[in-house]
């Protein structure tokens, strides 16, 4: 019986003739009591599927901060500001239909009302735009502006409104002037001409507002598309990272598990043949 523990003895515990070995991980493992292995590859698995998770957040929030940019902050606005160009243009010409000598004085005043609620309308949509839709309201936009080296374009919305705003005074003015004159009897074909032509350069910058706000819109747009990009292979990245993670935990895991039954099975079969 000594003869044959002599040459065949039992194992030391932790080691393994069947498996290979990450050595100082392995003889960790060894030393952990099931639970807390099968808790520690939960973890790993948990800690990969909240770094998606998080990852996903974060590129929603961005891609709902630029599509909020896009329909509320910006094409909102264009079509706002195409229907107040449009307006003045309705009011050019209904000026110059003011100069046509056969209109009777009923006709005369239907075009006047037109003209006015055109101008009230038009005062509106440029006040809405002063107070609700200036980059100049939302700082994180402003911020993406100076990251990306823009803040030219909000320089030139800035003196744009300042110029409209300027405009609007002026041929305000002058139409309340050219009216006051029809209804005296003392209108001339020269104020016909200054209302139409300051509702003209007024239209010119209303029009290039439009300009700006479609760079703005197509900067957030490219910006959007980066960011979406940027989202989609940060998440393979950390999909990926988290498979292989668990993968190797699971096989690090597994190999202790099988040297320990080795080893249990061996001890066994020791004990047996000296017995």
């Amino acid at each position: 019986m000594t003869t044959i523990n002599s040459s065949n003895p039992a194992p030391a515990f932790g080691e393994s003739n069947t498996q290979p070995r990450l050595g100082f991980l392995f003889n960790i493992l060894s030393n952990i009591s099931m639970g807390w292995k099968m808790s520690f590859m939960i973890f790993v698995l948990v800690l990969g599927l909240a770094g998606v998770v998080i990852i996903s957040l974060r590129s929603l929030q961005r891609l709902q901060f630029h599509n909020s940019n896009l329909y509320e902050f910006m094409l909102i606005p264009i079509v706002s500001l195409d229907d107040a160009d449009a307006r003045l243009s309705d009011m050019q010409y209904q000026i110059l239909l003011l100069d046509d000598e056969t209109l009777t004085s009923t006709e005369r005043v239907a075009t006047i009302e037109k003209i006015q609620t055109d101008q009230q309308a038009v005062k509106a949509i440029f006040e809405r735009y002063n107070t609700e839709w200036i980059t100049t309201i939302s700082p994180e936009f402003t911020d993406l502006l100076q990251v990306n080296g823009r803040l030219d374009l909000q320089d030139d919305e800035v003196a744009t409104v300042s110029v409209i705003a300027g405009l609007m005074y002026q041929y305000d003015t002058t139409l309340k002037v050219y009216f006051q004159s029809l209804e005296n009897g003392e209108a001339t074909r020269v104020q016909a001409q200054m209302s139409t032509v300051a509702l003209e350069e007024l239209r010119t910058y209303f029009s290039h507002l439009v300009e700006l706000n479609e760079e703005f819109a197509k900067l957030s747009f490219n910006i959007a598309s980066t960011d979406y990009n940027k989202a989609l292979v940060n998440g393979g990245i950390t999909v990926i990272i988290a498979l292989i993670a668990g993968l190797f935990v699971s096989y690090l895991i597994v190999v202790s598990i099988t040297n320990r039954l080795g080893e249990l099975t061996q001890s066994a079969m020791a004990m047996q043949m000296a017995s």
